[in-house]
């Protein structure tokens, strides 16, 4: 969970079209689920 000033943060940094992914996790496997998920 991060702050929504954060999150905006993140937001302005990201190249334009990236997809920013929350997770509710810090868990490795929460992370590779989504790297899983974002290749195919």
């Amino acid at each position: 969970m991060v702050s929504h000033a954060l999150r905006d943060q993140v937001r302005s940094l990201a190249v334009d079209g990236a997809p920013i992914v929350y997770l509710r996790s810090a868990s490795v496997s929460a992370l590779r689920g989504v790297v899983e998920q974002l290749a195919a």
